[in-house]
């Protein structure tokens, strides 16, 4: 909870500088006014921010409490439950990184299994996760194996497990050479599921030894086909509409467009075609390392867990955008 607090007022500290850059240095007088004001929006949003961003939170994990070394604990599931060591083993375990700060190492060398962590909630008809997550590690990816061998993001089904994909809704795929890629439904102007595919790899960094922490938000809604969509604000604090049985992705605060077919509203559309027959079915989400029976070779650390209903839109961005514009209008008039 103190880092979703905290990644949501640090993009919230960003406004003043936004608004900044539309106001005028004209006299002393008047850049005092625009300080205040931009002091009186700043501390305004950050309340309301602070107050938004804690609510309803359904699971979180930041791994401070939990001794470095061990196989991690406090999910539904975890495997192995036992760690084993490389460089041909598999395991999600604790470490130190930082002062005061620990988080979760997923490494899978391994040709008998995977290593995942599995939650379950609910179950809702719409979820936000959020995490942090980083590579550990620069390893090439098999062109021939690119779409199936990958660290996998998953929300899926309650009580039934994020290994098979036949159980998850949806998966997000992250690449230990800093590329990403998903799969999922092309719908038709009704809402239906006409087809499926995988997206093109997009880096969300360059392959390569420098390893930096990304943030990852992933938004789904369930829905039947043909009914209203579900207006949320994202980490960039854009009001925007979810469709029926679609999702949205952000790395680093950025929207992820779809490369192509996007739904109405310009997300992605589920690619299981039995989350299109029913709402409130999104109840487990998973963090699964590659292929169950195949040498994977992924390496990924992964902080800041944390599992909310979907975020109603909220005034604050709104409020950024009126107080840039007021400013803009104070300048025309003096």
């Amino acid at each position: 909870q103190r880092h979703h607090r905290q990644r949501q007022v640090l993009s919230v500290a960003k406004v003043p500088e936004l608004i900044r850059k539309a106001r005028w240095s004209g006299t002393t007088k008047t850049v005092e006014c625009h300080e205040k004001t931009i002091a009186i929006l700043t501390a305004a949003l950050g309340a309301g921010c602070a107050s938004f961003c804690s609510a309803q939170i359904l699971f979180s994990e930041n791994f401070d409490l939990q001794t470095t070394g061990a196989t991690v604990s406090g999910f539904t599931v975890v495997s192995p439950t036992t760690a084993t060591p490389l460089p041909t083993g598999r395991g999600v375990v604790v470490v130190d990184e930082g002062p005061l700060n620990k988080a979760a190492w997923f490494y899978d060398y391994d040709t008998g299994g995977n290593a995942r962590v599995e939650q379950d909630f609910g179950p809702l008809n719409h979820a936000h996760l959020s995490l942090t997550f980083r590579r550990n590690a620069d390893i090439a990816v098999d062109p021939s194996s690119e779409t199936t061998r990958a660290f996998y993001v998953t929300l899926g089904y309650f009580g039934l497990g994020q290994g098979t994909q036949a159980n998850r809704i949806l998966e997000f795929r992250l690449f230990s050479n800093g590329q990403f890629r998903t799969p999922r439904g092309v719908q038709d102007a009704g809402g239906n599921l006409i087809s499926t595919s995988v997206t093109p790899a997009v880096n969300y960094e360059p392959s390569g030894p420098t390893f930096n922490t990304h943030t990852l938000d992933i938004f789904l809604y369930s829905g039947l086909p043909g009914e209203p969509p579900l207006p949320y604000t994202g980490p960039d604090l854009v009001p925007r509409l979810l469709d029926p049985n679609s999702f949205s992705v952000f790395i680093n605060g950025t929207f992820i467009a779809p490369p192509s077919s996007p739904t109405a509203n310009g997300n992605f559309g589920v690619f299981q075609s039995t989350f299109y027959n029913a709402t409130n079915n999104i109840g487990r989400f998973g963090l699964v390392t590659g292929g169950a029976a195949a040498l994977t070779g992924f390496d990924f650390i992964v902080d800041n867990i944390v599992l909310s209903p979907v975020p109603e839109p909220s005034a604050l961005g709104l409020l950024a955008m009126g107080a840039a514009a007021w400013l803009v209008r104070r300048k025309r008039a003096l």
